[in-house]
């Protein structure tokens, strides 16, 4: 029903019986008016992990690493600022145990394998451990209970038992004073339930920090160019563009440490259409399976230009000829040939023009467009082979 929040299993579950991945914000339609406002909150498949932001001070801000769709943008309908790594000034003072990341040369970001940030700030992934502050009342008073316990309970559990302290009351379970606590202080003429906890914020890192590598870092462009972008958003003022060929590629030299396994996203500044990439690494191509793909159905060839029809309808899976994704159903895209013929994902047959195509019947990979300089081109979840 309009406005519904769910779990992301049910979210989930709900996309996988309609056949689909979990579905993108921007092509949800809500009947019978489509206004952006009735849409809310999406999940999404990319993991949203809560990381810190550290900035010359060693003030911190709370962000988020979680997708920006290009109808989604920050501070309309999509993330708010304070919580994007790019845009955040909501910064507040921490207790920090030792030096912060970026405190000194010695202590920089990539010491700590955070990300670095061009104004110094230092951007880490976190986890949260916690303890028991007291594992016993003999020697505590009330001065220290509310000196050292700073998170609130809503009140003993009903299988505690009290135990009178100097100056508190301990509600204890299973006979021992432990994380599972609730302490009891009146002050000022106030009850505060406490809990015997302390929580700590670790700053973990990457295992290999992240490295962005811009279009003027390329070794190899083969019907392509490195253009200057003044008028537009790429990041360092410079975007490559591909001539219309499915022979055009661009190479870069990444360097590791070791042998294993690596994320990797690519950023796309123009947000104008969905694009499918053919990936290679080490001359091998990765190939993306998916565990929601459709059976194969025909081509279905209305006209050259059905949107151009009265009535007009988005065209369904394995229909065209589209020329953008809003002349394709929700949950598809409409898959470009740049030259020849082509075969279609999900589809039998092949032919010059475009046609309608689901994300999950793709095996290379796809990238939906995120709008942004700064933001991860989103891949369709599923599994590399």
């Amino acid at each position: 029903y309009e406005g519904e929040r769910t779990k992301y299993n049910t979210a989930r579950d709900r996309c996988v019986n309609a056949g689909k991945d979990l579905c993108m914000f921007e092509y949800t339609n809500v009947s019978p008016v489509n206004d952006w406002w009735k849409k809310g909150y999406s999940w999404t498949n990319k993991d949203c992990e809560i990381m810190v932001k550290v900035n010359s001070e060693g003030y911190i801000a709370v962000v988020h690493d979680a997708d920006n769709s290009y109808k989604n943008q920050i501070d309309r309908y999509g993330i708010p600022a304070e919580v994007d790594e790019y845009e955040t000034l909501n910064w507040f003072k921490v207790h920090w145990d030792g030096d912060f990341p970026g405190s000194s040369p010695a202590n920089s970001c990539a010491a700590n394998k955070c990300k670095a940030h061009s104004d110094g700030s230092c951007v880490c992934k976190t986890s949260v451990s916690e303890s028991a502050v007291f594992d016993s009342i003999v020697n505590v008073d009330k001065e220290q209970v509310m000196g050292q316990l700073f998170i609130g309970a809503m009140g003993p559990e009903a299988t505690s038992v009290s135990n009178r302290g100097t100056g508190f009351t301990a509600h204890v379970v299973n006979g021992l004073i432990d994380t599972s606590t609730v302490f009891e202080v009146e002050d000022k003429g106030r009850t505060f339930f406490l809990k015997n906890i302390v929580s700590e914020v670790h700053l973990n890192g990457w295992e290999a920090v992240p490295t962005i590598l811009e279009a003027e870092d390329a070794v190899v462009l083969q019907n392509a160019t490195i253009k200057d972008s003044a008028e537009l958003s790429a990041s360092n003022g410079f975007y490559i563009d591909f001539d219309a060929t499915d022979e055009a590629y661009v190479t870069w030299d990444v360097s590791v440490s070791y042998t294993g396994d690596y994320s990797m996203s690519l950023r796309y500044a123009l947000d104008t259409y969905t694009r499918q990439m053919e990936v290679y690494v080490n001359d091998e191509e990765i190939k993306w399976t998916s565990p929601n793909a459709n059976p194969i159905i025909d081509l279905d060839y209305i006209s050259s230009n059905p949107q151009g029809a009265d009535g007009f309808e988005p065209m369904s899976r394995c229909q065209g000829d589209c020329d953008i994704d809003d002349h394709c159903a929700a949950g598809l895209f409409c898959f470009q040939v740049n030259k020849g013929g082509s075969a279609f994902p999900g589809c039998n047959g092949a032919s010059s023009a475009d046609f309608c195509v689901d994300p999950n019947d793709v095996d290379n990979m796809l990238f939906l467009p995120t709008g942004g300089p700064n933001d991860d081109w989103r891949l369709t979840e599923g599994k590399i082979v």
